[in-house]
């Protein structure tokens, strides 16, 4: 309620009585490093708002204002039912979207399965799929090597760069390599990667 307050230690009447749980508690102390970093903003007064997802800390809400303010026990109240409703809603969202994805990915797979097989390779149908396949991983370009042919869609490395690339991640063994600076590798000039900052890599056999 207020930054300039003095807090209060809470006391126990017995030595051996286990720590307070304040996890419902709607007022009560923060960190003195929080306190000086609101005074830097100029902020004396804040509410915070959870946004619980999945039993997890999504985010929060911050409400701040410039003086001292005690905000009464029935708004806190209201804004504690909003917070539960907003993060029911939340969830409920990220579960629409984590449906629609899979949904996405099913569709990509039967694509490829109808469209490749004994008599057409998946290099020979690239072009047809990668647009596809963009749509499932949400990617700026796609690269498919097989052998050392190499048929690239959209904003890519050169052919040269993502040898050097498969050739860098090879030794480790692993089927799928996840990596967010393709320039701090030092495994190709910084006009052969392009704009493409980072990628994700997948094996198959």
């Amino acid at each position: 309620t207020d930054t300039d307050y003095h807090p209060a230690p809470v006391l126990s009447a017995r030595a051996d009585a286990p720590p307070l749980d304040l996890s419902l508690a709607h007022l009560r102390g923060v960190s003195p490093v929080h306190i000086e970093y609101l005074r830097n903003m100029r902020v004396q007064a804040t509410l915070s708002l959870g946004i619980v997802v999945g039993g997890k800390l999504w985010g929060l809400f911050a409400f701040h204002h410039s003086t001292p303010k005690t905000v009464p026990a029935e708004t806190r109240l209201a804004v504690d039912i909003f917070g539960q409703m907003f993060s029911l809603l939340l969830q409920k969202m990220i579960e629409q979207r984590k449906s629609a994805a899979r949904g996405r990915a099913d569709a990509a797979r039967r694509r490829i399965i109808e469209e490749t097989g004994s008599a057409t390779d998946l290099l020979a149908a690239f072009d047809g799929l990668a647009p596809v396949l963009s749509g499932v991983t949400d990617c700026d370009g796609i690269a498919l090597m097989t052998g050392d042919e190499v048929a690239t869609w959209g904003n890519t490395p050169t052919p040269e760069a993502l040898r050097a690339l498969v050739r860098h991640v090879a030794p480790a063994g692993n089927p799928i390599s996840a990596l967010d600076n393709l320039g701090a590798l030092d495994i190709a000039p910084a006009e052969a990667l392009g704009s493409t900052a980072g990628a994700l890599l997948i094996g198959a056999s």
